[in-house]
């Protein structure tokens, strides 16, 4: 099952428009041994919504070592489609994609079981507004970590929608820009860093925060927005930007052994959580928190940084300093990696207490299984530009399956 992560994975970077692509495989790729047909059908979760005729497909299959198939392909005026002769093997997954009203949508993943010759893609496709109003956060997730001078803010923003409509554009910005929803950063943000935005073209930069251009799906926790950025660091300096959708449930997050105390109104008291092998956090829940209103925390202390040679430092130290930043990456960096794996475990944790604790059934998972992709995806690259040695990457990426098979059989147990 963990092949179905790697697919659930890639099909998120893989959102792209691809009307009039003309790709294929034409022959049998490498570890087939059969062939198949994927049929599926589109429907319109919107209320009153149609199907136009002739909307254009794109079939992706893939194991856990990457993409084996790319078929291009037509529904018919129902929104039945099939593609015949493909290529398929026990463990692949497969899942369609197709834009429409310029908003990409993507059927659920089908994984091909012991012999089967057939895998089925339901596609739901919703109409579009422009009224953002609805949405919320479900959750926001903001950790600290410190650099000489600096203090790394992380933030992960997790999206719902409510209605039946695919919600996107409704802003226009300064440079006459569209966007669908503001988000604001605190005073003298820098070196902002955007996630899953490959292109560039999704987040705009404005004077007091930043846009995402995106469409937020309907549904619970359907979209993510994950950025990193720096703030000269002084001990006493506040942290503080207004929320401008309001928010369920929020933390913040912190190295036990980082010598900052973070206080701040609405903060909960600090729960300790070993999220990561030898690495303790400090997570302090947050109050809820209405449209408008501020996240706002005061820290307070030198910063204690973790250090080469298994050596502790503060800023006054001349020592070489190990980065636990998240780099370019939310995930497993180069150097360290101690702020990424933390916030994979926290994840777990999150929603095993979320879900066990209160007794109700959280929809936390999606964002959960993403981060630990996201974190594989970070190491694979960092092994393939020789910036992990061969037994640390061959370790982190056992434990990060493990930890992708853990949140596969929570969640089945809740279920």
């Amino acid at each position: 099952m963990t092949k179905l992560f790697s697919a659930l994975a890639l099909s998120f970077l893989l959102l792209l428009p691809f009307a009039g692509r003309t790709s294929a495989q034409t022959e049998m790729p490498p570890g087939a041994d059969r062939t198949g047909a994927v049929t599926g059908q589109i429907t319109n979760g919107t209320d009153g919504g149609k199907i136009p005729n002739g909307l254009a497909l794109m079939l992706h299959a893939w194991d856990e070592n990457g993409e084996t198939v790319m078929l291009d392909g037509v529904a018919d005026s129902a929104g039945a489609f099939r593609f015949d002769d493909v290529p398929m093997k026990d463990g692949w997954v497969f899942a369609a994609m197709l834009v429409y009203n310029d908003v990409t949508f993507f059927s659920e993943p089908g994984e091909v079981q012991l012999g089967m010759t057939e895998v089925t893609l339901p596609v739901t496709i919703y109409e579009i507004s422009s009224d953002a109003t609805p949405v919320h956060i479900s959750q926001l997730h903001t950790l600290l970590d410190f650099s000489a001078g600096e203090v790394i803010v992380n933030e992960i923003y997790i999206l719902s929608n409510p209605t039946d409509r695919a919600i996107v554009g409704g802003l226009t910005l300064a440079d006459g820009k569209t966007a669908t929803l503001q988000f604001a950063l605190p005073a003298g943000a820098n070196k902002v860093n955007f996630e899953r935005d490959d292109s560039g073209a999704r987040f705009i930069v404005t004077p007091d925060g930043f846009a995402d251009s995106g469409a937020v799906l309907p549904g619970e926790e359907t979209t993510q927005v994950m950025l990193t950025y720096t703030l000269p660091y002084s001990s006493g300096m506040t942290i503080s930007h207004a929320v401008n959708y309001p928010v369920a449930a929020a933390n913040v997050m912190m190295r036990a052994d980082s010598g900052v105390a973070l206080t701040g109104n609405g903060l909960a008291e600090a729960a300790r959580r070993e999220l990561a092998p030898d690495a303790a956090f400090d997570v302090y829940a947050v109050n809820p928190l209405a449209s408008g209103e501020s996240l706002a925390v005061t820290l307070t202390g030198e910063p204690v940084y973790r250090v080469s040679e298994e050596m502790s430092g503060t800023m006054g130290q001349r020592q070489t300093l190990v980065p636990n930043t998240l780099v370019s990456r939310w995930g497993i960096p180069a150097a360290g990696g101690l702020l990424g794996l933390a916030m994979i475990g926290f994840g777990v944790w999150w929603w095993r207490s979320s879900d066990k604790e209160e007794g109700v059934e959280q929809e936390n998972w999606p964002s959960t299984a993403q981060s630990v992709l996201n974190a594989i995806a970070a190491l694979d690259e960092a092994y393939e530009l020789g910036e992990v040695s061969d037994e640390d990457y061959q370790a982190r990426r056992a434990e990060l399956r493990a930890q992708a098979r853990a949140i596969l059989q929570a969640k089945g147990t809740a279920q």
